[in-house]
């Protein structure tokens, strides 16, 4: 896969261009993955453009709906809100990025992890169906 084809989180294991992922789920399930925990990180092999365009499809766990997401590229921060849980209806947020110097980690910040009510002892933030790196 390439970075404009981007992540299927549908999907075991993760594209070549990605050198480390932490704070996703290591289970995939039919419809995509959790974030566990508070902080999501994706390092990238190879430095991101300076000016990019990131595609997040999904959705947020409990009282992560309709909170205001963090996702960080080197100094610039934008901020997400899912309205709703990843299957009922998923939504895409587009994300432009415009950096003074190319990075290589892109960091996501979840404001209220929270185990399932259904035994499940993940904390879960968001369900992310697929990212994309468009630019």
């Amino acid at each position: 896969a390439t970075l404009a084809e981007g992540i299927d989180f549908k999907k075991p294991g993760y594209p070549s261009f990605l050198a480390e992922v932490s704070g996703m789920s290591t289970m995939y399930e039919p419809w995509g993955r959790w974030s566990e925990g508070g902080r999501v990180a994706f390092k990238f092999k190879q430095p991101l453009p300076t000016n990019f365009t990131l595609v997040v499809h999904g959705g947020a766990f409990g009282p992560n709906t309709g909170q205001p997401i963090k996702v960080k590229a080197g100094t610039v921060v934008k901020e997400i809100i899912f309205s709703s849980d990843p299957f009922q209806a998923p939504s895409s947020h587009r994300l432009n990025f415009q950096l003074d110097v190319p990075v290589n980690l892109i960091e996501i910040t979840v404001p209220q992890p929270s185990q399932p009510s259904n035994g499940d002892t993940r904390k879960l933030g968001i369900g992310i169906i697929a990212l994309k790196v468009e630019g």
